[in-house]
C-alpha cells in the first residue's frame, strides 16, 4: 500500500516548474551550433568545389571513352571536338566522319559545356575542319596517327578556389595513342 505523502512527493518532482529548458540553456546550445556551422562551412564549400571539378573532368573523360566506343561500334572515325563559345565557355561534342573532311554531330549526344568557374587548358591538335581542337578515334579504338602528337594530348581544368586554399586544384586528363586515358590531380 502506498502512503499518501509519497504520491504527493512524486507529483511535485515532476511539476511544470522543473520540466523543460531555461532560456540560458537554449542560448548556449544555439551558440554551440553557430560555432560549429562557422567552423565547418568552408569545408562544405571545398567539398562542393572538389565535387564540381571532379564531375567536370570525369564527364570529359567519359566523353572520350564514348567517342572511342562509338568508333569501334560503328566502324567509323569519331572525334571529340572542343571549341570556345561566344560567351567564353568551352564546349565539346562527339562528331563522326561521314566522308573525307566532313563531320556531323553524333545523334543523341548533346554538346556539353565546361563550367566557367574553371580555367581550361586544352592541349590537343587543331580540328581539321570546324573550329577548335579535336581528338580523332579510329574504328580500332586508337587515336588516328595523323591526329596524335605526344605533346598535344591533354585537357586540364584548374580551380583557383582550391589552389588558394592549398589543395590539389588541377585535374588533367591525358590521352595516349593506344586509346587509353589517365586522370591526374595536381596542385
Amino acid at each position: 500500500m502506498v502512503k499518501r505523502g509519497m504520491v504527493r512527493k512524486a507529483i511535485t518532482v515532476l511539476s511544470p516548474k522543473s520540466m523543460g529548458f531555461t532560456l540560458i540553456e537554449i542560448i548556449v546550445v544555439v551558440a554551440i551550433i553557430g560555432i560549429l556551422v562557422v567552423a565547418f562551412y568552408p569545408m562544405v564549400l571545398n567539398t562542393l568545389e572538389n565535387r564540381d571539378i571532379e564531375n567536370a573532368a570525369r564527364l570529359i573523360q567519359m566523353t572520350f571513352q564514348q567517342a572511342k566506343f562509338e568508333a569501334i561500334r560503328t566502324r567509323l572515325d569519331h572525334r571529340v571536338r572542343f571549341w570556345q563559345g561566344n560567351d567564353g565557355r568551352w564546349n565539346y561534342t562527339i562528331e563522326r566522319l561521314i566522308q573525307a573532311g566532313q563531320w556531323e554531330p553524333v545523334h543523341g549526344f548533346i554538346p556539353r559545356q565546361i563550367p566557367a568557374k574553371f580555367e581550361v587548358t586544352i592541349s590537343l591538335p587543331n580540328a581539321s575542319t570546324g573550329t577548335g581542337y579535336a581528338l580523332i578515334f579510329t574504328p580500332i579504338g586508337t587515336i588516328a596517327k595523323d591526329n596524335y602528337d605526344p605533346n598535344l594530348r591533354s585537357v586540364s581544368l584548374h580551380s583557383r578556389k582550391l589552389s588558394s586554399q592549398g589543395q590539389l586544384g588541377t585535374i588533367t586528363i591525358y590521352v595516349y595513342a593506344g586509346g587509353s586515358f589517365q586522370y591526374v590531380r595536381t596542385a
